[in-house]
């Protein structure tokens, strides 16, 4: 996802100089761009800078919801895409841009896209509306809305974690028989952060009719807190065992569709957070199997041109 915009406008206008004669440079901080070269040369790089620029300047307006459900249920445990795709096709009028083994690739950290909804729902695109077919089946405990401002081949970036602090060093001050001073044991906690962080840049084709949605996410989750003891079990620090995870996602939607992603999920036992299944399997959603409280997370993103 990283780029050098600057860089590679720079390379392109080089190559269209008169070899021997012409001369292009370019002030990164302030993105001017000076040519020297025939006339005819000037006006095509003008022309191609002048295009780039309509290219680069264009906004767009990512709103990102992330839905928290958390269940309490001793056997099958999951969200059943198919009823709530129904739900919003039956009921609220949106349907989903690709059917095909729709819900399955969510229930494994895949993701699906929702068209724009028509009539009176159309100023809420899908993310509105998921929420109440979200809320027909399963608890949603937690929805937090993010607005991200970027540009066209711009890199934007969120976070959705949780810090967790923990005992990461103990030290001893040796007492003093002198002064009668006794000695002092010392605590330093330490501190992690578990949970989701999302970088997605948009590529707009230039009708407008379409966007490339690249997104990185890295995943992480604390399996639990080891505790660790010295030899003669008088002092004790605590260790953080974690899970982590990146997945990369491509996908191809209109503006003002919405992209579903699913799959996220971690158990909850007694204030400490397991893998599902075991400490290696945390990521895999729907349909998954457990005894203790399940957290899982529904992602989506909706891209508005502005």
């Amino acid at each position: 996802m990283a780029n050098d915009l600057y860089g590679d406008i720079q390379k392109t206008a080089e190559s269209m100089l008169t070899p021997g004669v012409g001369r292009v440079t370019m002030n990164q901080t302030s993105g001017v761009v000076v040519v020297t070269d025939v006339p005819e040369v000037v006006r095509s790089i003008g022309d191609y800078l002048r295009d780039e620029n309509t290219k680069l300047s264009k906004q767009v307006l990512l709103k990102v919801v992330v839905y928290t459900v958390h269940t309490d249920i001793s056997d099958k445990l999951g969200i059943d895409w198919d009823i709530v795709f129904q739900s919003l096709s039956g009921k609220y009028g949106i349907h989903l841009a690709n059917a095909f083994n729709a819900g399955s690739d969510l229930s494994q950290g895949g993701f699906e896209i929702l068209q724009t909804a028509t009539g009176r729902a159309s100023q809420f695109a899908g993310s509105k509306f998921l929420l109440q077919a979200l809320s027909e089946q399963v608890t949603v405990s937690d929805v937090k809305t993010l607005s991200i401002m970027t540009t066209n081949l711009a890199t934007a970036g969120m976070q959705i974690g949780k810090q967790t602090t923990y005992l990461r060093k103990t030290s001893v001050t040796t007492g003093n028989a002198t002064t009668g001073s006794e000695p002092v044991q010392s605590l330093e906690p330490g501190e992690i952060t578990t949970g989701t962080n999302i970088h997605i840049m948009p590529k707009i084709l230039a009708d407008n009719e379409k966007m490339m949605l690249t997104m990185m996410m890295d995943i992480s989750s604390l399996n639990k807190l080891r505790k660790i003891e010295n030899k003669n079990k008088t002092e004790s620090i605590e260790a953080p065992d974690t899970d982590s995870r990146s997945i990369p996602q491509r996908v191809w939607l209109k503006p003002g569709e919405t992209v579903i992603m699913s799959g996220f999920e971690q158990n909850i036992q007694e204030g400490s957070q397991q893998g599902v299944g075991s400490p290696g399997n945390f990521l895999f959603g729907g349909g998954m199997s457990g005894k203790s409280k399940k957290e899982s997370f529904v992602i989506t993103i909706t891209p508005l041109l502005r």
